[in-house]
């Protein structure tokens, strides 16, 4: 018994010594560890527009003053002629990395934001043109059911019915569809630009809608693509025969997509028509009949009521 007592205390004895060795073995400094807050998909710019900064400041290692910001955004404005819009865009990404050098926001220098407020007199921020209903029917009623003109019509009845960006679409796959006999097609998607946990949110595309995803869904069980991301890239091989590949689309093919619309009806300036367009057209749908703000927002995912 008295050897069996030693034995369990030498193994515990080891095993908290292998737990103090890995808390001690390699321990990460403050600014390592802060360094991984910043987005993942967007380091890459907020790190370049960082070091653009410093290299017009010639700074190394001292902090920058806010005389030094006023002169860079001077430079931005008047040598490079960047908008106003952009220009707050590289202000919020030098606000992330001056927080991570300095443990400072941008905001305690009143006179930048000044500066940045007056670059906004006369400038007109530009806004995706949108479609009205009668237009959406249209040309899902008028436009060909072939070729690839079936990917466009169903890219659009997702964004419209959904309210949905790009970034939302293109991860949407075959098995978050669901079809009701009574009530149409259930869509259940993953919302985009969420820094914190996920979240999904679901909507519903009427059965008179729902013809449009059927075809679409025989052309890909006629290539033998049903499986994965919904939408597939089309191609078509040497003899005009067209087909659908294993490869996703990417978010910035199916931005086109409006555009292909506005072109149809031969709208002017139809490079108007962005990847953001449908879900405007949705929301002014929407908006148009009389559906209450507290339900916009839950179905667009909006934090303020201004938004659209």
């Amino acid at each position: 018994m008295k050897q069996t007592s030693t034995r369990l205390h030498c193994e515990n004895s080891r095993h908290r010594e292998k737990l103090y060795n890995k808390r001690h073995e390699d321990p990460r400094n403050a600014s390592d560890i802060i360094q991984q807050i910043k987005p993942v998909k967007s380091a890459q710019k907020y790190d370049s527009a960082w070091k653009d900064f410093k290299q017009f400041t010639k700074l190394e290692d001292q902090c920058p003053s806010e005389d030094n910001f006023i002169e860079y955004f001077d430079y931005l404005k008047n040598s490079k002629k960047l908008a106003s819009s952009t220009m707050w865009s590289i202000y919020s990404m030098l606000n992330t990395n001056f927080q991570l050098m300095s443990g400072k926001k941008l905001q305690i220098y009143p006179r930048l934001q000044m500066l940045l407020k007056s670059y906004e007199a006369g400038y007109k921020r530009k806004t995706a043109n949108v479609f009205t209903k009668e237009q959406i029917d249209s040309f899902l009623h008028n436009a060909s059911d072939t070729g690839e003109f079936v990917h466009i019509k169903v890219a659009i009845v997702l964004c419209y019915f959904g309210g949905l960006r790009c970034a939302d679409l293109v991860n949407i796959s075959t098995s978050d569809l669901e079809f009701c006999e009574t009530t149409g097609m259930w869509v259940t998607y993953e919302i985009s630009k969420q820094r914190g946990e996920s979240i999904k949110n679901r909507f519903n595309v009427p059965l008179n809608y729902c013809e449009y995803l059927e075809k679409y869904d025989h052309e890909l069980s006629r290539c033998g693509k049903c499986d994965g991301r919904l939408m597939k890239t089309y191609r078509k091989n040497k003899q005009g025969h067209g087909y659908y590949t294993n490869q996703p689309m990417g978010v910035h093919l199916l931005r086109k997509f409006s555009v292909k619309v506005a072109e149809f009806f031969n709208l002017p300036d139809p490079e108007r028509y962005t990847g953001h367009s449908l879900r405007r057209s949705s929301a002014n749908t929407l908006a148009e009949a009389g559906v209450s703000t507290t339900l916009l927002k839950k179905h667009f995912n909006w934090k303020s009521e201004a938004t659209k």
